[in-house]
């Protein structure tokens, strides 16, 4: 979901591909969210949806984080290397 709500701002990113790696100590390998307890318990309501949300989040991230580029200074690379973990 992250890398396609990325697409459009840096299309590169359509030929990446997750690097799966070992289990670390701590890592959480069977996790399922559910937040039915924190609605019980403390009344809580999510505000955005997944995508909504990661949209948001990303716009914030680009805003703030993201080198800035000319719009025509021709540059086709990306602006950093990514590498998973």
């Amino acid at each position: 979901m992250i890398r396609s709500s990325l697409e459009p701002r840096y299309p590169h990113l359509r030929h990446f591909r997750p690097v799966y790696r070992e289990f670390r100590a701590g890592d959480g390998r069977l996790s399922q969210a559910d937040s039915g307890k924190a609605r019980r318990l403390l009344g809580y309501r999510p505000v955005w949806r997944i995508r909504e949300g990661l949209a948001r989040t990303i716009d914030w991230f680009v805003a703030k984080l993201a080198p800035s580029r000319a719009v025509d200074d021709g540059v086709s690379e990306p602006p950093a290397a990514l590498y998973g973990s």
